[in-house]
C-alpha cells in the first residue's frame, strides 16, 4: 500500500523498521519494493541489513512517501508444476490454494506468533477475564481476530479457556486458525447446539464460502465482522499474486486504471477506491466490489466440460422443482393474478438457489462450461432488464470458465446490448472482447479508461494486418463536443495505447471477410491480452452471426429462404447454377426470378439491399466465403427453435399438443404473433421467440399467425434434434 511516514514520530520509525523485516523474510531489496519515492531530505538510502541487536537503522527526521509492494517474490510462494506458455496465466487447480497456506503460514501478510510467544498469550488469555466481566477477552479477541495468524490447536485451547461463549471466540477466529476446510470441519464440531452452530455458518459464511480457486464474482463485506474482514484481506493477497504472476508470464495489464487490479467497481462506505493497491484495509465500513480473476481454464479443460448428455440431466434437475414447469401455468387461464405472482415470486427464489448451486458445483475447478452450454444456462434465467441479478451473477461467473472463448458469440447473439454493457462493467472490457470474432458489432470505448484505450490498440493492430477498411462508422467525440477528423481511418499509432487520446468517446464497427481473417493473430491477442488458451485450431471456430446484428432486409431474405429450402446451402446451388464460385448482382437477380420471389423480382433495390449485405467487401460479388455469413444465420435461427422446444419440452412435460393449446389463448386454432410473445414470457422462456415464430409461421403466406401444421413442423426439428445439433456445433 501507499505510506505516508513522518519519521520523526516513532511509531512511523517501527513501521518503516517491519516494512525492512518484511523485505528481508522474502529476500527483497528495499529499492524493488518501496516504490515512487519521495523523501523530503533528498535520496533515501536503505539499509541492507539489520543493526546491532536486531535494530534496522531509520533516519529520526523527515517526510517519505513510498509505495510499498512484495510483488516481484509473490509467484516464487506457489510455482507451478509446469512453465505455462508466454502470455498464459498458469490455471492449475490448486496454486492459489497453496500460495496463500505459504504466504500466511510464512507470516507474510499476517503475524504468526513463535512457539516462545504463545505460553505468554495463552496466559494473557486466561487473566484477561475478570468475573463476570470480559470485556477486556473481547478486546483481545478483536485484536487476535485481525492480523494474526494462529493454528488449530490453538484455537482449541482459547476456546476451552474462554469466559466468551464459544460461538464468539469461533466466529472472531475461524478464518486465521483453520486454512483448510478439514480443519474448519473440525472447529465446527466445537460448538454446542443446533442454534449456536446456525448462527455461526451465518456470521462465518463470506469466508467459509469463500472459494480461491473460483474468486470472480460480486462481494458486499462488513469490515466490522471479522470474517469478512479476513474475506477482504484474502482476496486483496490474491490479487497480488495473480497480478504478479501474470506481469511475470507476460501478460497484458487489462485493468480500470492500469494498475494490475482485479478489483472493479469497488466501494468502501460509500465512496469509489480507484487505487485498490494503495488502500490500507480497515476494520469499519462496508466494502463492495466485484473481483474477476486473471486465471483461465487450463489448455486441458475442455476434456473436462461435461458432454451432452450429462449438461441435459444437469439442466433437468435445475429446472425440476420450479412451480412453472407444470402444464397450465403458462396461460394462467384462470385469471388469477395472486397466484401467478406467488409463483413468480418463489421463482426469482429458485433463480439464485440455482445460481448458488452452480457455484458451489464449480469449486475447487470441476466446472467448465462451453459457450452453447452457458447459452443455454441463461435460459432458466430471468433478463436483466426484469432486475433479476443470478442470470447476471451466472453470466460473469461462468464467462472466464469457458473452456471455448473462440465461440462466445453464441453467448452474444443472445444477450441484447444493456446485458452486454452490464457485463462489461462487471467482467472488463478486455475480458469482453471478442477477439477472435469481433465481425458485425458496434463497438464503443470510453477513451478517459485504461483498458478502453487498450482494447483499441489491439484492435487497430487486428485491422492493419487484415484490412484497415474493415473498420466502418469511425466516431470519435471529445468532451467539448468536437469530432476527430479520421481523413485516413484509424492512425496507425494508435496500436500503441499511449498514442492515443486520453478522453473521448470513440465507437465503430468491424467488418471482415472470411477471407481476410488472420486467425493466428487473432489468437494471439485473445492469449496476451487476455489470458485465453492457446491451442485453438481453425477447426474448433464456430463462425456466428447474431440475428440482432442484421438488418431487417436481410432478416426476411433469411426467413424466406429457410421456409423454401430449410438451409441457405440449398439456395446458393440454385442461384449459383454455372457455378463460378462467385455471385454477381445480376445473376442474384435472375436466380430469384426463376424461383418465383415475386418480392425481390417487383422491387429490385430491396434485391440490391440484401446483395450488398452479402457482399462486406465491397467488390461487386458474393462469395461462397461471403455466402457463409447467410447460413450461419440459418444455424443460429435453427439452435434458437432448438432451445425453444427445449424449454417446452420440459415445460409440458413432452406433450407439445398441450404445449399449442396453452399457447393459442383464444383457442382459434392458431397462434397470433401477440399471442406467441406473450405466451412465451409466461412459460418463462427468456431467450427471443419473434425469430422462432417467423421461421415457423408460413401457412397463411404473410407470417402473421402460426397453424397446427406449422407448430407439427416445428416440432418436427425436436424428433431429429441429435443431427441437427451434430451439424450447427459439430458434436
Amino acid at each position: 500500500g501507499r505510506y505516508v511516514l513522518d519519521l520523526e514520530r516513532t511509531s512511523d520509525r517501527a513501521a518503516l523498521r517491519q516494512l525492512y523485516k518484511a523485505c528481508h523474510r522474502l529476500k527483497l531489496s528495499p529499492e524493488k519494493s518501496l516504490l515512487d519515492q519521495d523523501f523530503s531530505e533528498g535520496t533515501l538510502s536503505h539499509p541492507t541489513a539489520p543493526g546491532p541487536g536486531g535494530l534496522w537503522p531509520v533516519p529520526t527526521s523527515g517526510r517519505l512517501i513510498a509505495t510499498f509492494s512484495i510483488n516481484e517474490a509473490l509467484p516464487a510462494l506457489a510455482p507451478p508444476p509446469k512453465k505455462p506458455a508466454k502470455g498464459e496465466l498458469s490455471s492449475e487447480v490448486g496454486l492459489a490454494d497453496r500460495f496463500l497456506k505459504a504466504s500466511l503460514g510464512r507470516g507474510i501478510f499476517r503475524f504468526c506468533p513463535s512457539a516462545q510467544k504463545v505460553p505468554l498469550l495463552l496466559a494473557k488469555w486466561a487473566s484477561a477475564a475478570n468475573g463476570e466481566d470480559v470485556s477486556e477477552q473481547l478486546l483481545l479477541l478483536d485484536a487476535l481476530s485481525r492480523g494474526f495468524q494462529l493454528d488449530f490447536p490453538l484455537l482449541k485451547m482459547l476456546i476451552s479457556t474462554a469466559h466468551a461463549s464459544s460461538e464468539e471466540v469461533l466466529r472472531s477466529l475461524i478464518h486465521n486458525a483453520c486454512l483448510e476446510k478439514p480443519q474448519r470441519l473440525l472447529a465446527m464440531n466445537l460448538i454446542e447446539g443446533v442454534d449456536a452452530f446456525v448462527r455461526t455458518v451465518k456470521g462465518c459464511a463470506k469466508i467459509l464460502d469463500l472459494d480461491i480457486e473460483n474468486p470472480t464474482g460480486r462481494y458486499k463485506l462488513e469490515l466490522a465482522n471479522p470474517c469478512d474482514y479476513a474475506a477482504a484481506e484474502t482476496l486483496l493477497a490474491l490479487d497480488r499474486w495473480e497480478s504478479a504472476v501474470a506481469q511475470k508470464e507476460g501478460r497484458g495489464d487489462c485493468s480500470v486504471e492500469g494498475d494490475w487490479c482485479n478489483f472493479r467497481n469497488c466501494f468502501h462506505g460509500g465512496t469509489a477506491l480507484r487505487k485498490v493497491p494503495e488502500w490500507h484495509i480497515c476494520d469499519w465500513g462496508t466494502l463492495s466490489f466485484d473481483y474477476v480473476t486473471w486465471r483461465r481454464p487450463p489448455p486441458d479443460a475442455k476434456a473436462m466440460a461435461l458432454p451432452a448428455h450429462f449438461w441435459q440431466r444437469l439442466l433437468a434437475t435445475l429446472t425440476q422443482d420450479t412451480p412453472l414447469a407444470m402444464p397450465g401455468f403458462g396461460s394462467n387461464r384462470s385469471g388469477d393474478d395472486s397466484k401467478l405472482e406467488k409463483v413468480l415470486s418463489a421463482g426469482s427464489v429458485l433463480a439464485q438457489t440455482r445460481y448458488l448451486s452452480l457455484r458451489a458445483a464449480a469449486g475447487q475447478g470441476g466446472l467448465f462450461l462451453r459457450s452453447w452450454q452457458l447459452r443455454e444456462l441463461l435460459h432458466i434465467f430471468k433478463p436483466l432488464s426484469t432486475g433479476a441479478a443470478p442470470r447476471l451473477e451466472c453470466l460473469a461467473f461462468f464467462y472466464v470458465r469457458l473452456v471455448d472463448p473462440e465461440n462466445s458469440k453464441l453467448i452474444r447473439a443472445k444477450i441484447d446490448e444493456a446485458e452486454v454493457e452490464d457485463l462489461r462493467k462487471r467482467i472488463g472490457v478486455m475480458t469482453c472482447m471478442p477477439f477472435y470474432q469481433p465481425e458485425d458489432y458496434n463497438f464503443h470505448f470510453d477513451l478517459n479508461i485504461h483498458e478502453d484505450r487498450l482494447a483499441v490498440s489491439h484492435f487497430c493492430r487486428l485491422a492493419y494486418k487484415e484490412r484497415i477498411e474493415n473498420v466502418k462508422q469511425l466516431n470519435l467525440v471529445f468532451q467539448d463536443g468536437k469530432t476527430y477528423d479520421f481523413e485516413f481511418g484509424l492512425p496507425k499509432g494508435w496500436e500503441d495505447d499511449k498514442g492515443q487520446p486520453t478522453e473521448g468517446k470513440l465507437t465503430f464497427r468491424y467488418v471482415c471477410s472470411p477471407e481476410c481473417v488472420q486467425l493466428g493473430l487473432r489468437k494471439d491477442i485473445s492469449r496476451t491480452a487476455v489470458g485465453w488458451r492457446t491451442d485453438v485450431k481453425a477447426t474448433e471456430v464456430l463462425y456466428w452471426k447474431a440475428l440482432t446484428e442484421l438488418p431487417a432486409h436481410v432478416l426476411d431474405f433469411l426467413y424466406t429462404c429457410m421456409h423454401k429450402f430449410s438451409d441457405p446451402a440449398k439456395l446458393w446451388q440454385k442461384l449459383n447454377a454455372k457455378g463460378h464460385g462467385n455471385l454477381s448482382l445480376a445473376e442474384f437477380n435472375s436466380g430469384l426470378e426463376k424461383l418465383g420471389w415475386s418480392k425481390y423480382v417487383e422491387d429490385p433495390d430491396l434485391a440490391k439491399q440484401v446483395f450488398r449485405s452479402l457482399d462486406p467487401d465491397t467488390n461487386g460479388e458474393i462469395s461462397d466465403k461471403e455466402w457463409l455469413s447467410l447460413r450461419l444465420m440459418g444455424k443460429e435461427l435453427q439452435l434458437s427453435a432448438l432451445e425453444f422446444l427445449h424449454h417446452m419440452e420440459r415445460h409440458y412435460r413432452g406433450d407439445f399438443q398441450l404445449a399449442f393449446r396453452d399457447l393459442d389463448d383464444n383457442d382459434d386454432g392458431c397462434i397470433e404473433r401477440s399471442e406467441w410473445e406473450a405466451a412465451a414470457k409466461r412459460s418463462e422462456f427468456y431467450g427471443p421467440s419473434l425469430p422462432i415464430f417467423n421461421l415457423a409461421a408460413c401457412s397463411d403466406g404473410i407470417g402473421n399467425s402460426l397453424s397446427m401444421s406449422d407448430w407439427t413442423g416445428l416440432c418436427a426439428m425436436w424428433e431429429d434434434r441429435v443431427k441437427i445439433r451434430k451439424d450447427i456445433l459439430g458434436e
